[in-house]
């Protein structure tokens, strides 16, 4: 698949976020603002460390503010992500055997004012094969359940009442082009009455380019002082910034 197919595979995927409005809000979606809850994320102080090739690599595939355009500025600084431990979702997934800086994390990179943050991060492996068997756990509703369930506790520890559902496993381009799994998870409340969906979001896309996986995790908190083509505005960055990945990879 060319750059130009991919790109509209992110864009299909993007769409999805149009019905991210509605009552309530996501406290906890704004002050989580990377999406940092990749659910993969943890130390090993053990780890064996990669080669400066394959930090370079990981690196180069991290989704950078010049990527993205001149309307997004850096909220945190990129680093350097050791492998995860038993705890994590990703304890049972290639990404668990990686030596340490084999996995880099992007900035956190925000939208102009608005509550639309970015992140990344970009794991690389020993061959083909090991980065499609990760790319594989990812798509798997073992670990789309996995992410959820964190998602979830982690609202409920800001407050009882807010919860996490999963929206959407599914895009068009999905499976093709190295564009490998995909979710939708949606924040919820109970304001007393029932269980009602909020205005935030997380979107996970997990991209492939030979020996390494490209996770981007786009955090949407929407307010009434969005502009209406915002959808739009971000979905043509990600495009950009997808392509200009995939020619450093």
């Amino acid at each position: 698949m060319t750059k130009r197919r991919m790109g509209v595979a992110v864009a299909v995927a993007l769409a999805v976020l149009s019905g991210c409005g509605g009552g309530g809000s996501s406290t906890a979606a704004s002050n989580s603002s990377s999406g940092s809850s990749s659910s993969d994320a943890s130390s090993s102080s053990a780890a064996p460390k990669a080669d400066a090739a394959t930090v370079a690599r990981a690196k180069a595939g991290t989704v950078t503010a010049p990527d993205l355009g001149a309307s997004w500025l850096k909220y945190a600084d990129a680093t350097t992500w050791t492998p995860p431990d038993a705890t994590s979702c990703a304890a049972s997934s290639p990404k668990a055997a990686l030596p340490e800086g084999a996995i880099q994390v992007g900035p956190t990179l925000q939208y102009k004012d608005t509550k639309v943050f970015i992140t990344s991060d970009s794991s690389v492996y020993a061959d083909e094969a090991s980065a499609l068997a990760y790319t594989k756990y990812l798509a798997s509703p073992a670990a789309i359940e996995c992410r959820r369930s964190i998602l979830s506790d982690e609202q409920k520890k800001t407050d009882p009442k807010y919860s996490v559902r999963t929206v959407e496993t599914t895009a068009k381009g999905l499976g093709t082009g190295g564009f490998e799994a995909f979710a939708v998870y949606q924040f919820q409340f109970d304001d007393g009455s029932g269980v009602k969906d909020g205005n935030g979001q997380f979107t996970y896309y997990a991209f492939r380019v030979k020996n390494t996986v490209v996770l981007v995790v786009l955090n949407w908190v929407r307010t009434d002082k969005d502009p209406k083509d915002l959808i739009t505005l971000v979905n043509t960055d990600l495009n950009k910034a997808v392509e200009k990945v995939y020619a450093r990879l």
